[in-house]
């Protein structure tokens, strides 16, 4: 449907605050997600190809979410995801446990006991980081094995679409990892930065500036040269996830029930229904989105 907003909200308990939706008629349904079901991460190729993971593995092919959950992750928490192409999905969780799809079967390894906090991957290769580390996976002789490639406190998240150009997320500033060397922008205004989402030339970036309990959202944008500090919405809260499709739609959601969206030259609050905390947003594009949070419930606008 050509400028539908389809929304996937699922929600998290916790105390309200005040926050920047605005007031109005909810613009969403309601559908639920497999029983059970709780979403820290979304990704995908198109609106019928859309991964979840959370207490679990669910994917959506247009009609309705399944459980896809292999059975070595089962009661595995799985906190995030990275869809190479379809039928090419990595998901990376507690206990040290990494997964691939290969569009017929997953691949489960466990790496150490450390719960993985961000996973990226390209054709080939795949990226993940533990809050101290990041990791990449290499193929030898003996097979895959895992190296260690960085060692940063609050090395947290992890951001790539291409070879040998990934984005880590420690401390207030981002580093990048072109093939050679890591370096940090010197145009980036320092913020915590909780998400990455567009292409190497045209690329968003959201978080908080301040702190958890007191800070304010905030959004960096790339341009293949600078980085910028577009403005948001007045009294925009924290912010969790970014989903950049085009140089003129992205969607971003976080704290108290906050959704966002960007048309190219300002971004704009949208109308959730919900006051409670979004983790997770996917655009395949064409005004279509998916967003999650904790609770095994869905809203959708078609």
């Amino acid at each position: 449907m050509r400028g539908a907003l389809a929304f996937l909200l699922v929600v998290a308990c916790g105390c309200k605050k005040p926050h920047a939706t605005p007031a109005g008629p909810a613009e969403l349904a309601r559908d639920a997600l497999p029983a059970g079901a709780q979403v820290y991460a979304l990704g995908g190729t198109s609106a019928t190809d859309v991964w979840a993971v959370g207490a679990g593995v669910y994917h959506y092919d247009g009609a309705s979410w399944s459980d896809a959950t292999p059975a070595e992750l089962r009661n595995v928490a799985l906190n995030a995801l990275a869809v190479v192409a379809k039928g090419d999905v990595w998901v990376a969780g507690a206990s040290g446990h990494v997964a691939h799809f290969d569009g017929a079967k997953w691949s489960v390894e466990t790496r150490g006991t450390t719960s993985f906090t961000g996973v990226a991957a390209w054709p080939g290769e795949a990226w993940v980081s533990d809050g101290q580390n990041y990791f990449r996976r290499v193929s030898g002789d003996a097979g895959p094995d895992w190296i260690a490639e960085r060692s940063l406190v609050g090395a947290q998240l992890l951001w790539t679409q291409r070879e040998n150009d990934v984005w880590g997320f420690p401390g207030t500033k981002p580093e990048h990892w072109n093939g050679t060397r890591w370096s940090q922008p010197t145009s980036f205004a320092p913020a915590v930065m909780r998400a990455a989402s567009g292409t190497p030339n045209d690329l968003w970036m959201v978080g908080w500036e301040g702190t958890v309990r007191d800070g304010k959202g905030a959004a960096r944008h790339f341009d293949g040269r600078a980085w910028t500090t577009p403005n948001l919405p007045a009294g925009t809260p924290l912010l969790r996830a970014v989903s950049a499709p085009k140089h003129d739609e992205a969607y971003a959601v976080g704290n108290d029930g906050t959704a966002l969206a960007w048309n190219g030259g300002a971004w704009r609050a949208l109308v959730t229904g919900t006051e409670e905390t979004l983790e997770a947003v996917f655009a395949p594009g064409g005004g279509v989105v998916f967003a999650a949070g904790r609770e095994p419930y869905v809203l959708h606008k078609r």
